[in-house]
């Protein structure tokens, strides 16, 4: 394909991009996943990748192009995130969709775009986020911390059958002390008729879908976010593009609301076979609405093999989610992080298990 050290690289935002270049993107990542998005998202490829790019922030998303003889041969998208970090606001970039055409993979090139992120595409940012298929391992600027942080949200599933659930089937390397028999204990509780718990309504709290996300969700984060010391804001603006926009791939909202008052709300979406719960939030001390919600979408997802989600340690959710069936299938989330402009501070929320940091599936670009 040409001499390597010829190519040429280029950080674009979507008003930047030339005539062709989404497409091409999607062409080099059909090419280097074998079909892009991974899931369906009943949008084109092109429109899914246009809505990605819109994401709401201060700074605009910026696509990293690396191009080779006129021909683009690995990009990387980095979209803004804003953070509570001990109530103060932080901004990172996430990065999601980076991909090295197949016939260069394995040659250097990987390394080489990250080099070139790091001095073009960082600038005006606190740290990065990304979610990868690796366990956390906050990255500093002396490099990757060699432990896996105890607070790492971790992945957690119900099944209809739990020993036919591939996530169940955890490799021995990613196994923690006690699995499987902590799954088995816990199955063995969820299907013990005298343990079984049954759905719950809050009084005077009514639970209902709806399609947009109004301003009543900025309070409701500002009064949440006091119990985290790691949290994505989510105000109303971003919760509609993450999640109502039809590009996004398709999401189901439910709200509790008590007369006017808005108090919590979740977020579910189907696969093929499976659920995911990609995002639940609530008013302050109120478990039992976020119960209550849970329950609902459980119902909804009543037709699924699995539904899978993310529980930090040590918080009320995961005892909820375990009280409704969840199983710990043995491995964290995959979450790193790495500073740019602040300091070990960061990593600060993942030393404990108090249940103060909020990561949830839908902070990320998941399907």
């Amino acid at each position: 394909m040409g001499d390597l050290s010829a190519v040429t690289a280029r950080l674009a935002t979507l008003e930047e991009l030339e005539d062709g270049d989404l497409e091409a993107c999607v062409g080099l990542l059909e090419a280097a996943f074998g079909g892009w998005p991974p899931q369906p998202v009943g949008v084109s490829a092109v429109e899914h990748l246009r809505w990605k790019f819109e994401v709401p922030g201060p700074l605009p998303a910026r696509m990293h192009l690396l191009e080779l003889d006129g021909r683009l041969v690995a990009l990387g998208l980095y979209l803004p995130r804003v953070f509570r970090i001990h109530g103060k606001v932080e901004l990172a970039n996430e990065g999601v969709d980076a991909a090295v055409h197949p016939d260069l993979q394995g040659q250097g090139l990987y390394s080489r775009r990250l080099e070139l992120k790091a001095s073009q595409a960082d600038q005006g940012y606190q740290f990065t986020v990304n979610f990868t298929s690796h366990r956390l391992r906050p990255r500093t600027l002396s490099g990757w911390r060699p432990e896996v942080v105890p607070g790492q949200p971790r992945s957690l599933v119900r099944a209809r059958d739990v020993w036919r659930v591939p996530a169940l089937r955890v490799p021995p390397e990613r196994r923690r002390r006690g699995y499987p028999l902590v799954p088995a204990a816990i199955e063995a509780l969820r299907t013990w008729p005298g343990l079984r718990r049954r759905a719950s309504q809050p009084s005077g709290c009514q639970i209902r879908s709806v399609d947009q996300f109004d301003q009543r969700f900025d309070a409701l984060f500002e009064a949440a976010a006091s119990q985290y010391d790691f949290v994505l804001e989510r105000g109303h603006v971003w919760l509609n593009w993450r999640y109502a926009d039809p590009r996004a791939g398709g999401h189901e909202i439910l709200v509790a609301e008590r007369d006017d008052e808005l108090l919590g709300y979740a977020v579910y979406r189907r696969s093929s076979r499976g659920g995911m719960l990609m995002d639940l939030l609530v008013a302050p001390g109120r478990e039992d609405v976020a119960a209550a919600l849970l329950d609902t979408a459980l119902a909804e997802l009543k037709d699924r093999d699995s539904v899978s989600c993310w529980a930090s340690p040590g918080s009320a959710f995961e005892a909820l989610a375990f009280s409704r069936g969840f199983l710990d299938v043995g491995y964290e989330s995959e979450m790193a992080l790495r500073t740019i402009a602040c300091g070990p501070e960061l990593f600060a929320p993942f030393e404990r298990t108090d249940g103060r940091v909020h990561v949830m599936p839908g902070d990320s670009d998941l399907l």
